[in-house]
């Protein structure tokens, strides 16, 4: 991995999840709340966003707006609103695609020296957990249960992550607003 133009401290993951952990049903979003995507969007406007495939399919295969678009896949190819797209390593477009989690960071690394952004899903959870320094999450008051046919987990907090903070959502006092922290030098 590229260390000198990455640093873990720039690495956070975002993610909305019923209290049971349940991140989508289906592979959609089984609830709306606009506290909760105005959230999402301030956050991440401006930074590159990274993803799963079955999380680019989820979103119709559009783009996320004024973000770099990171795609990690085992396809040779992935489907856009504007075409096709095959891996690359250079910026043509808001979306790119990786196969691997070293080149997807050496990517955003070299091009942004902000936050980057990890946004689902399971599977893309799971394999960066051990590198992100936070975990803002979204508690949303659904109750989805986690055996729920088709319903995809957040997978478990490691215990080296600690709360920094939970607290009621400005816009929407329904949401839970929490931020988990790594213990440990970046």
């Amino acid at each position: 991995m590229n260390r000198h133009v990455f640093r873990l401290s720039q690495l956070r993951m975002i993610v909305a999840m019923t209290r049971s952990g349940v991140i989508s049903v289906h592979n959609k979003i089984p609830w709306q709340h606009s506290g909760d995507l105005t959230r999402f969007k301030a956050l991440t406007w401006g930074c590159p966003v990274i993803m799963g495939r079955k999380t680019w399919d989820s979103l119709g295969h559009k783009p996320l707006l004024n973000r770099a678009n990171i795609i990690l896949s085992r396809r040779e190819k992935l489907e856009t609103t504007a075409g096709t797209i095959a891996p690359r390593s250079h910026m043509q477009t808001s979306v790119s695609m990786f196969y691997d989690i070293e080149r997807a960071l050496g990517f955003c690394g070299a091009r942004h020296n902000g936050t980057i952004w990890i946004i689902g899903g399971a599977e893309i959870y799971a394999a960066y957990m051990h590198l992100v320094s936070a975990i803002d999450v979204t508690y949303v008051p659904d109750n989805i249960n986690s055996d729920t046919p088709g319903a995809v987990l957040f997978p478990p907090i490691p215990e080296a992550f600690k709360e920094g903070f939970e607290q009621a959502h400005p816009l929407n006092p329904k949401l839970t607003l929490a931020e988990y922290r790594w213990n440990r030098p970046v």
